[in-house]
């Protein structure tokens, strides 16, 4: 079960585990060639920013579709929990069909502790 809010709106989904993804953590790293063969590599980490995750749930009655919806086409930030933690991000991608709900989710930042 994920939950996701806005400053208006709270909807609850039974999410498909096997079906999502919640996207891998990859650090921003860099290599440059250099002219004596070698290479200089940077490493500044990782950052749950750039992370995508795709959602998908079954099973949502037609009222949680159209809040859905309108959280999509309306909030500036929406409010992720899932077995990953609490995000704060907006909903890039949305469908909705017979109630079979998927989106992707791009993560701003984790607002809870790994």
């Amino acid at each position: 079960m994920i939950a996701i809010w806005n400053e208006t709106e709270t909807l609850t989904l039974n999410e498909s585990v096997e079906e999502s993804d919640y996207g891998d953590i990859v650090p921003r790293v860099s290599r440059t060639a250099t002219l004596d063969g070698g290479a200089v590599i940077t490493n500044s980490g990782c950052s749950h920013a750039d992370r995508t995750l795709v959602i998908v749930a079954d099973n949502a009655p037609v009222a949680t579709e159209t809040a859905i919806k309108r959280m999509t086409s309306q909030a500036l930030t929406v409010w992720l929990s899932n077995s990953e933690g609490v995000f704060a991000g907006v909903i890039s991608q949305l469908s909705c069909k017979s109630g079979r709900v998927s989106f992707t989710y791009l993560v701003t930042e984790k607002l809870t502790m790994d």
